[in-house]
């Protein structure tokens, strides 16, 4: 049997249930906070609803804020509960404000299990759901929230507030996985390919996110093999030793890098794609070089698929910069 923190009578249960309806918002406060303290599950439902509770009077939003604190501590058996909620419900007059407050609380628990719920939050056209949305994406260090964060970022409506919830978000995402990265190319980035049924893929980055990114998508997208390596000097050695189907240089000057594999007569036939080609100048030289075909930035995932697949089948990859 479940044994909670602070259990009430039931008379008193029906009291504090009926008070969450009170015009007062200070005794809707209290109930909240004598619910909550419980630790009860049961109260999972009034609690949810009393996340959209508005009243401008309430200037600090101590009735969210209490609520939100009271999921927090009952866990588990809160979070599905939460990430259902997430969605539009168009008869609550302050769905908006609910939704934010439901962000808000998945934001402190940090749940892997929201990450793809909150994402769907950004493409919708609640700005108050999407502020909350990008805020706890953020501070949840995932990097699938990249890329649609990006995506909303670019919009035209997307401003004040909301807009500095994103940008911050996208800041905070960066940071985190560029320390997770470097932590990754440290403890495993001159080992061996990733596990996978594709083509094997050797990238050398100079920028750890990068390196991660390419890693992402070619191995979720197409299942290849794929191995980073950070320093450029080590890819004769790498790639002579195990030569790879393709080679991506992302490097600040990949001409270089690939005037040296290119002299190796056992890395002649090898693939280049060349990484953050930004400028006609770069763009010309590679393809008078003869290199296989280069990506500017930004690009999405597709991008990325559509140039390793044009470039395994033996074309050119070649987009206008």
């Amino acid at each position: 049997m479940t044994q909670y923190h602070n259990p009430l009578k039931q008379n008193k249960i029906k009291q504090l249930i009926a008070e969450l309806k009170h015009k007062d918002y200070h005794i809707r406060y209290r109930a909240v906070r004598a619910l909550g303290e419980t630790g009860d599950e049961r109260f999972v439902g009034p609690l949810l609803e009393a996340l959209g509770d508005f009243d401008t009077r309430d200037e600090e939003s101590k009735v969210n804020r209490s609520a939100m604190f009271a999921l927090v501590h009952i866990g588990e058996a809160a979070i599905n509960p939460l990430i259902k909620t997430l969605d539009k419900n168009p008869q609550h007059p302050n769905d908006g404000w609910r939704r934010y407050w439901v962000t808000q609380t998945l934001r402190i628990v940090k749940d892997k299990r929201a990450v793809e719920p909150l994402i769907r939050v950004l493409e919708g056209n609640d700005k108050e759901a999407i502020e909350g949305a990008a805020e706890a994406l953020g501070e949840m260090g995932d990097i699938r929230a990249i890329e649609p964060l990006t995506k909303v970022w670019a919009r035209s409506e997307i401003s004040g507030y909301v807009l500095i919830a994103v940008s911050r978000a996208i800041k905070q995402l960066g940071e985190s996985i560029k320390s997770d990265a470097n932590n990754y190319l440290t403890q495993q980035g001159e080992i061996s390919y990733s596990d996978g049924n594709g083509y094997k893929v050797l990238i050398v980055c100079d920028d750890s996110i990068d390196g991660l990114f390419i890693k992402k998508v070619l191995t979720e997208k197409r299942g290849d093999r794929v191995k980073l390596i950070s320093y450029s000097h080590q890819v004769l050695i790498d790639a002579d030793k195990d030569p790879p189907n393709l080679i991506i240089i992302s490097e600040h000057n990949p001409i270089e890098i690939y005037q040296s594999v290119r002299e190796k007569s056992t890395l002649q036939n090898i693939p280049i794609l060349f990484w953050r080609v930004n400028s006609l100048e770069l763009a010309t030289e590679a393809q008078q070089l003869g290199v296989a075909g280069y990506l500017s930035i930004p690009f999405t995932p597709e991008e990325l698929v559509k140039a390793r697949d044009t470039i395994l089948t033996g074309r050119t990859y070649y987009p206008e910069i």
